[in-house]
């Protein structure tokens, strides 16, 4: 095996992106022989003991091959294959039946939930982290209903870790009684705090889904499990960029269920009541009140004809 770079043989490995591999090496997870590796240190997979926060590295089985996947992530999970240091559960918890080692394109938030891509190809995932054209698409819920003035203040993004961050596009798409759901869609802007840039516009988040990348949508994968996908599929991410647009939707009103009982119960209790007024009333020989149903009368019975005869006599 050729000498190569060392963020080139943690990607091939499937360890991490390029970009990625080059952060662990900066942080000290990465020795060679025993020694911390530093950017810019050339490695032999065949000669040299090279350890990942002390776990040694080997390559993967020629015949795993390249995979692709979409992971739907719960809430309260780590989007990293490595262990926690604190103990809390990673994306590796839901990919035990996934031979190949895999890792995350992106990262979620620990509380964040919805899409993240996951694959072995570390060619693939930095072209698809170096794409300025991507995009990655959220449901924001919220408390309360948004003015359009917060909306608009929305739009003009905030200033986050001296990076401004500015959606392309926001829109309200369900209200519910006391809630709201804002979609709101970035263009290449990789790794991103969603939840931090509602809470500088003085929103009260209360959940955070990302729903789409690009093209690609959370809506078939349930939570907390993964389908495979094909490598055409995120080629379109990175040729195909505009495949991620979102057409805007009307917005959606749930009502509460509880209210929606207590409506209907009421008409009921309304039509009930009407239409037994036009009975009693109609029972009574008084004309039914305008707007309700009159009861229809009989015909009359015809009369019986007498069984007695002329004068008095029977028949």
């Amino acid at each position: 095996m050729p000498i190569e770079r060392l963020q080139k043989v943690l990607a091939r490995a499937g360890i991490a992106s390029r970009r990625r591999a080059e952060d662990m090496i900066r942080l000290g997870e990465v020795t060679i022989n025993g020694r911390i590796a530093k950017i810019g240190d050339q490695a032999d997979t065949f000669k040299d003991a090279i350890k990942v926060n002390g776990k040694l590295l080997t390559l993967q089985a020629k015949n795993v091959g390249q995979v692709y996947l979409a992971f739907h992530k719960p809430r309260g999970v780590i989007s990293m294959m490595a262990p926690d240091p604190e103990g809390r559960p990673t994306i590796a918890h839901y990919l035990g039946a996934v031979k190949a080692r895999v890792f995350p394109i992106g990262r979620l938030d620990y509380n964040g939930e919805g899409l993240i891509l996951l694959t072995n190809d570390g060619t693939m995932a930095e072209s698809i982290l170096k794409s300025p054209d991507i995009i990655r698409t959220y449901q924001v819920r919220v408390k309360g209903h948004p003015a359009p003035e917060a909306l608009d203040d929305l739009r003009k993004g905030a200033k986050l870790e001296n990076k401004l961050v500015r959606p392309e596009a926001v829109e309200v798409v369900e209200s519910r009684k006391s809630k709201s759901v804002i979609q709101v869609q970035f263009v290449g802007m990789g790794a991103l705090d969603v939840k931090e840039l509602f809470q500088a516009k003085r929103f009260l988040v209360e959940r955070v889904v990302r729903t789409r990348f690009g093209h690609l949508s959370v809506e078939r994968v349930p939570l907390g499990g993964f389908v495979f996908l094909k490598k055409s599929q995120l080629e379109a991410l990175v040729r195909q960029p505009e495949l991620g647009r979102v057409a805007p939707k009307p917005e959606r009103q749930v009502q509460n269920k509880s209210g929606g009982r207590q409506k209907a119960e009421a008409r009921r209790d309304v039509e009930a009541a009407a239409t037994g007024r036009a009975l009693r009333e109609a029972a009574g020989g008084k004309p039914a009140r305008s707007g309700e149903a009159k009861r229809p009368q009989r015909p009359a019975r015809p009369a019986k004809a007498s069984r007695r005869g002329p004068r008095g006599t029977r028949r």
